[in-house]
């Protein structure tokens, strides 16, 4: 299946796909967050992994899938999402397959309202289930 068209530019990502550096994750501190005045709400989510229905050959459907969560995420407004894992099919040895899905998942997860942090947690899928010093550097160069 071919990509979705890129709506994201590099540095933006950079931005969206919060990255853990000292154990923290820039925007959700201790500082910030101490006191939450209103309601608060956050949303897990798991096995996004696009591919999977069709053994890596298109993920129209998990895609759908996915537009609708983000559709109703932007609805309630969390305060952060939490990707656990999984989030494409096609696994390290596929580079060209994840490659894609990786590309395509950044681009859907892109229309999550700005003011609320993604934060992705790999999962077996996205590493390997052996992983290796490569597929966690690559895992981290993306996310």
């Amino acid at each position: 299946m071919a990509s979705l068209k890129r709506k994201i530019e590099d540095e933006e990502e950079e931005d969206r796909f919060l990255k853990a550096q000292n154990r923290t994750f820039n925007g959700l501190t201790k500082d910030k967050e101490k006191t939450w005045k209103g309601k608060f709400s956050f949303v897990v989510m798991a096995d996004t992994q696009l591919g999977m229905l069709k053994q890596d050959k298109s993920w129209d459907e998990e895609s759908e899938f996915l537009r609708k969560a983000i559709h109703h995420i932007n609805k309630i407004r969390p305060r952060f999402v939490v990707v656990c894992g999984d989030l494409v099919n096609a696994y390290p040895h596929k580079p060209k397959e994840q490659e894609d899905q990786v590309k395509d998942f950044k681009n859907l997860t892109s229309e999550i309202n700005d003011d609320i942090p993604l934060v992705c947690v790999c999962g077996n899928h996205d590493v390997g289930d052996r992983p290796t010093r490569a597929t966690i550097d690559l895992y981290k160069e993306r996310f």
